[in-house]
């Protein structure tokens, strides 16, 4: 599961329960992936539904400006879609499953990387939306979109795209390390030595000025990309969620998302623990325990948060709100 949340009205002055009110009309997209296909909703409303993949659906991820939608498959393809039309744009052949995917702001900028490590990076691929003008075009063999970029990484964990499309992160069980890449060069910019185990996911904020990344055990840690400098590590692992570990939950990172405001960091962990914090990373809110935090979401003007977890659960709160 994956959301996106288009523009929302908030009005500051106004009551939290008028501002709900107002928020039902405005409700965010969600992917929701089923096996061998994949849903774009928007509340009960189904915007797209895409069908196309002979294998597994593994991955799948929406543009910042909600144009494209990528999806990614153990049939080794990596299928890009035009929202608005509801047409396959192009198909991208890979060696292996695809099992992660990012697209950049404008969706112009593909990232994706297969379960042998195998990182590809493809560009422009929206010159296929007018390819009647391009001779050697054929929509029955359009796998001649070859990849920009391409590099191997070991013991990969998860990757993250910077908003433009320049930056690249990848997580690394094997040497439980972070790498920044650039999109451009395909070359490792700097290695993160985290001194932590297992790491599970990575996110870049969206002015690539920080990195976050979670593990394993619980553990979130932020840097400054530019300084290069850990700014903060805290464990998410708190006392009154002992009883779900001691029934067999994890306390693994599922998911982190910056705000757009690059002030505050969302984490949600397998136990169920869902946290936004600041930078120095102290828990500025905490959110309703209702089963694992499987995907979650600022809304652009940073008053609103969605959550979404295996169990179905889909809500949206005031993230200012003070939960008991």
């Amino acid at each position: 599961m994956r959301i996106y949340w288009p523009d929302v009205p908030v009005i500051p002055l106004l009551p939290i329960e008028l501002n709900l009110y107002i928020y039902q009309f405005f409700k965010p997209w969600t992917i929701i992936l089923k096996d061998y296909w994949v849903e774009l909703t928007q509340g009960d409303h189904c915007i797209i539904k895409i069908t196309s993949h002979a294998g597994m659906i593994a991955c799948a991820t929406i543009s910042h400006n909600a144009r494209y939608i990528a999806t990614g498959s153990f049939d080794k393809t990596v299928h890009i879609w035009d929202v608005a039309t509801k047409r396959q744009i192009v198909e991208l052949q890979h060696d292996h499953a695809v099992l992660w995917l990012e697209l950049n702001e404008t969706g112009q900028v593909c990232v994706s990387a297969t379960d042998h490590g195998h990182v590809y990076v493809h560009y422009g691929h929206d010159k296929y939306e007018n390819h009647d003008k391009y001779e050697n075009y054929n929509e029955h063999d359009n796998n001649h979109a070859s990849p920009a970029r391409t590099w191997r990484v070991e013991g990969l964990a998860d990757i993250s795209l910077s908003r433009t499309g320049s930056l690249c992160a990848t997580a690394h069980r094997h040497d439980n390390t972070i790498c920044l890449w650039s999109t451009d060069a395909g070359v490792c910019l700097h290695v993160f030595d985290w001194y932590q185990v297992n790491p599970s996911k990575v996110c870049i904020s969206y002015d690539a000025q920080y990195l976050a990344s979670g593990n394993n055990v619980g553990d979130v840690c932020v840097w400054n990309i530019a300084s290069k400098q850990l700014l903060a590590c805290v464990s998410t692992t708190y006392k009154h969620f002992l009883p779900n570990i001691a029934m067999g939950a994890s306390t693994q990172i599922c998911t982190l998302q910056f705000n757009e405001q690059n002030t505050r960091l969302l984490s949600g962990s397998l136990n169920g623990r869902g946290c936004i914090w600041d930078l120095d990373l102290n828990c500025v809110n905490e959110l309703p325990n209702y089963g694992t935090v499987t995907a979650a979401a600022f809304s652009k003007d940073d008053a609103l948060v969605s959550v979404g977890n295996t169990c179905g659960i889909f809500y949206t709160t005031f993230y200012t709100q003070k939960f008991r």
